[in-house]
């Protein structure tokens, strides 16, 4: 007797999920954008699901950043610091990207999109 399962699974954009390791897919696109003063959001590809970005910032500056819309405030969001590797693994997480920089200075994300 033979089973097949069918789960039918989907993220909370409604798109279909896929369990596997973001690293086993092809990479879609690689993007660099500035950090600075400005709130800043990810401009993903259409089928983008997932990110890995590195955080490149001069010493006198760190990187503040949420996931979910919300703009990040000198004193509110995660922190990263020069060479921190933030992965994304939802659709929803690219959409909801917000960033800034706190400090003097200009850094870059490097962004490779799955």
């Amino acid at each position: 007797m033979a089973f097949e399962v069918n789960l039918n699974l989907r993220d909370e954009l409604g798109q279909p999920l896929n369990l596997e390791h973001p690293l086993h897919r092809p990479v879609i696109a690689n993007a660099t954008q500035p950090v600075d003063a400005v709130v800043r959001s990810l401009t993903p590809p259409p089928l983008a699901r997932y990110a890995i970005i590195t955080v490149e910032l001069p010493a006198a500056i760190l990187l503040r950043f949420w996931l979910n819309g919300v703009d990040p405030t000198a004193g509110n969001g995660h922190r990263a610091t020069d060479d921190t590797t933030i992965t994304l693994t939802a659709a929803a997480q690219l959409a909801g990207f917000r960033y800034v920089a706190v400090g003097a200075g200009t850094g870059w994300l490097q962004i490779s999109y799955f």
